[in-house]
């Protein structure tokens, strides 16, 4: 880092390692395998990489759009239950998550849980992406704010730590040694997967709850920039098998429906993450954006994620909202509210390649009086197709075969139906009497 304006020779080594401190010394030590973060010994050092280098590498940069993992309804679970948790941008203070000061956050993914029913039901949360933010750059840090607070409003962790960094080994902390703390209001890549890991193990506090991690936008650029598997890092450190890594933006994934006879049904889902970077931000355009950003998927039904609009937008496409407070907006303009409680989906998988979808965290009860106005206008229905159905029968029998002449046709069957007159029998006349004597008396 070159040297600034009347400032000490040393501060840019020091900036350095408290960033490097701050985004988390495990997460990011592939940092020194990139050569601008590389000292000046290593990289007089590198030797040129060869072909296989190469062909190693770029094989490595493939991503299946099928996922690896398979979603499984058991036998006796009526359906799978969805809920979406994206968007999140943790510790970020530009466009921080909604409701993380007075909980409203966990209580909303408690309460949605609650109404997938784990009991009868396959219930997944679904982190989709934009999880850890965009405030974690070093050059955030360099403009970091420098705020000061009292010993007695620090808290444990704060002052354990100046402990940990200024005293030696044994020794104990004077009295009013210091009366003021001083923070640098920056969060780095490691304090932000803690927050997330938090939220992922309050999630599965919930019987019966699987969760899946999905990349976005923010976690592609993480990965690129540290040269890590975020996400991936974060499974390893949960470590249960209850949590799940779909790796991608836009990916497809397999779902299996067991059914009591042993047969299965199956179907797909798709995953569209990466759009949080959109410059389009409303309407139609973003939904148009979303084909440039993520691509086509041809799963079944498809959901999309961090996006600035929420709803069913398509035959099978059902856009979910996202847990930010703001919408995305331009540089210098009033940002608007973020559309919320459009994160929660049931599926069923009645046949193979076939999903319906309810919005909504569980199938809703029905009214008894609504199923018997139900049940007359099916039974009204199937009566109405079947004597549409005798009717077209009888209908056909009386019906002119096609591609003949009619008239001809009518001529054939009249002539079969006529039958020539019936002549009388011939008989031979009898021979003439000659006559007798008396008559000739």
């Amino acid at each position: 880092m070159p040297q600034r304006k009347n400032q000490g020779k040393n501060k840019g080594e020091a900036v350095i390692d408290l960033f490097r401190k701050r985004n988390g010394e495990d997460l990011t030590t592939n940092l020194w395998k990139n050569v601008n973060w590389a000292t000046a010994d290593t990289v007089e050092e590198l030797k040129g990489a060869s072909g296989q280098d190469y062909f190693d590498a770029i094989r490595n940069r493939h991503t299946s759009p099928i996922s690896e993992e398979t979603i499984v309804i058991g036998p006796h679970q009526k359906a799978l239950n969805l809920v979406f948790r994206n968007g999140l941008n943790i510790r970020d203070m530009g466009n921080p998550m909604f409701g993380e000061e007075d909980k409203t956050n966990k209580k909303n993914l408690s309460t949605n849980i609650t109404l997938a029913d784990a009991e009868h039901n396959k219930v997944c949360v679904v982190y989709g992406g934009d999880l850890l933010g965009e405030e974690w750059e070093l050059k955030r840090l360099n403009n970091a704010k420098i705020i000061e607070s009292t010993v007695g409003d620090a808290s444990y962790q704060e002052l354990k730590s100046i402990a940990d960094e200024v005293l030696a080994e044994g020794e104990k902390p004077a009295k009013n040694d210091t009366e003021t703390v001083k923070k640098a209001l920056y969060f780095g890549l490691g304090e932000r997967v803690k927050v997330l890991k938090r939220d992922i193990l309050y999630a599965l506090k919930h019987p019966g709850v699987e969760v899946y991690l999905v990349n976005g936008a923010q976690e592609e650029k993480i990965n690129k920039y540290f040269k890590i598997d975020v996400l991936q890092t974060v499974v390893n450190m949960i470590n249960d098998p209850r949590v799940h890594y779909i790796k991608g933006v836009n990916t497809i994934v397999n779902v299996e429906k067991k059914h009591q006879d042993g047969k299965s049904t199956f179907a797909t889902i798709g995953l569209l993450t990466n759009n949080s970077l959109s410059k389009s931000r409303k309407g139609q355009a973003a939904v148009n954006a979303v084909k440039l950003n993520s691509g086509e998927n041809m799963a079944n039904v498809v959901f999309v994620t961090n996006t600035n609009v929420a709803g069913k937008k398509g035959p099978k496409d059902y856009y979910v909202s996202s847990e930010s407070t703001f919408i995305e907006t331009p540089a210098k303009k009033n940002p608007a509210d973020r559309p919320r409680g459009y994160n929660a989906f049931s599926l069923r998988v009645p046949e193979n390649g076939e999903i319906t979808v309810i919005e909504g965290a569980n199938t809703p009860q029905s009214n008894p009086l609504e199923m018997i106005v139900y049940k007359e206008f099916v039974k009204n229905k199937v009566m109405r197709e079947t004597l549409k159905r005798r009717m077209t029968e009888e209908l056909d029998k009386l019906a002119l075969p096609e591609g003949k002449d009619p008239v001809r046709t009518i001529q054939q069957y009249l002539s079969k139906k006529e039958v020539a007159p019936k002549q009388a029998p011939a008989t031979t006349p009898e021979p003439a009497q000659e006559a007798s004597d008396e008559m000739v008396k």
